[in-house]
């Protein structure tokens, strides 16, 4: 998918001012779509029998959204104006969504293990298990001890720093991983997105890659090295019961 010697268009070079407008636009609404998960109260979901569906309707609503935007994206990226994407185009629109993929989850990372912090020393118990459920694959120890300990004023100052820390450590991992292995990485994302294998990426497979829930998204993620969240709804669910369970439906005031 790397191809040596080809003349890239300035506009399109990863450092110009607006390489892939398209998909930071796609970014901005997969973050309205997270954050309906994120501003949840996992106590009013044990309360409310509805809410998760009312909460899937919304962000239903709001990922139908995308596909007219990553449809643009990938005119976008059609730098040849023939209806597809060549292996060229291909890998400027990989080395653009990683770019921005990567970007997104990191500022939003930390903005999750903020939350946790606050909610952990407020004991907002519900609060930081969702937090922590969504920042799952995080190597980094989770701000509240599994006995339910309470931190001392110390270790709060501490945990947050060293959080964010893992964030951006994890992140740029990931960065470091792709920009070392483009070639490869490229090339595997290429054979998931050229479904007909005639070296040529129709704009229906780029929206099914992009389309959260699918096995295109799963495959071509996996195959750029790029490690997507823990679906946020799917985590509020779990965080209610780990709430339920904790305090054997008696008082779950402590998850509020």
């Amino acid at each position: 998918m790397g191809c040596v010697g080809s003349t890239v268009p300035a506009a399109y070079l990863i450092g110009s001012t607006v390489p892939a407008p398209y998909l930071i636009e796609y970014f901005q609404v997969l973050g309205e779509m997270m954050q309906i998960a994120e501003s949840a109260d996992p106590m009013e979901v044990l309360r409310n029998d509805g809410l998760v569906e009312e909460l899937e309707e919304q962000a239903e609503t709001i990922k139908a959204k995308l596909p007219p935007i990553i449809e643009q994206s990938f005119d976008h990226h059609d730098i040849k104006k023939k209806g597809i994407l060549d292996q060229e185009e291909a890998r400027i629109f990989c080395e653009h969504y990683v770019e921005l993929f990567l970007k997104f989850h990191e500022e939003r990372q930390i903005k999750l293990v903020k939350t946790q912090a606050q909610a952990s020393k407020s004991s907002q118990r519900g609060v930081a298990t969702l937090m922590s459920m969504m920042l799952g694959a995080l190597d980094d120890p989770p701000l509240m001890g599994g006995d339910g300990a309470e931190m001392t004023e110390e270790q709060m100052k501490e945990q947050p720093k060293f959080s964010e820390q893992a964030v951006m450590k994890r992140v740029q991992a990931q960065r470091d991983d792709y920009k070392a292995n483009k070639a490869e990485r490229d090339e595997a994302a290429f054979k998931f997105l050229d479904v007909s294998g005639d070296g040529k990426v129709q704009k229906r497979d780029v929206v099914r890659a992009l389309t959260l829930d699918t096995q295109m998204y799963d495959d071509v993620h996996e195959a750029l090295g790029l490690i997507p969240e823990e679906n946020g709804l799917v985590a509020l669910v779990w965080a209610s019961h780990a709430c339920a369970e904790d305090f054997d439906g008696r008082n779950y005031s402590h998850c509020a």
